[in-house]
């Protein structure tokens, strides 16, 4: 889902405004390895994920120039997953822990979740159950289009 709505540049030059999300040069990790790495050594609920995709989501309604692009999408992703994780589990790691999974410094990884706090979602975290079933459901069905068109 998320492959289908990235911007895709190939050289940092190419990318119309810069953020602190990102990176100087294109990541060595599909996103897919990067979530199934996180999903691994992060102990997070499968909802996380869910919850994740609704705050990127939620930065693009809230944030006037949101874009998700080629060299801001896994900083993106692992910012989202991490605030997921804190505040809808009862247990999770510190900021070392998760910078250290998503190959970032711990200093530069607090600065981009307190970035998206409070510059793309201003603190707006909160989730309904509606919310949570549309997207889960449309996973689903994306999940299911991917299989019956792999067959």
């Amino acid at each position: 889902m998320i492959q289908g709505r990235l911007a895709n540049y190939l050289t940092a030059d190419e990318i119309p405004t810069k953020t602190a999300f990102h990176a100087q040069k294109l990541p060595p990790i599909s996103i897919k390895s990067y979530l199934e790495r996180f999903a691994k050594f992060s102990d997070c609920s499968d909802d996380a994920f869910i919850y994740a995709l609704i705050y990127l989501d939620k930065a693009g309604d809230l944030f006037e120039d949101f874009t998700l692009d080629s060299f801001n999408v896994h900083r993106m992703i692992l910012t989202c997953l991490v605030i997921a994780c804190k505040f809808n589990n009862d247990f999770y790691y510190k900021n070392s822990y998760y910078a250290k999974i998503g190959g970032l410094k711990a200093e530069e990884f607090n600065v981009l979740e307190k970035e998206f706090l409070v510059d793309y979602v201003n603190f707006s975290l909160y989730v309904s159950q509606e919310t949570y079933n549309e997207y889960l459901q449309d996973l689903i069905g994306f999940h299911q289009d991917n299989k019956a068109d792999a067959s």
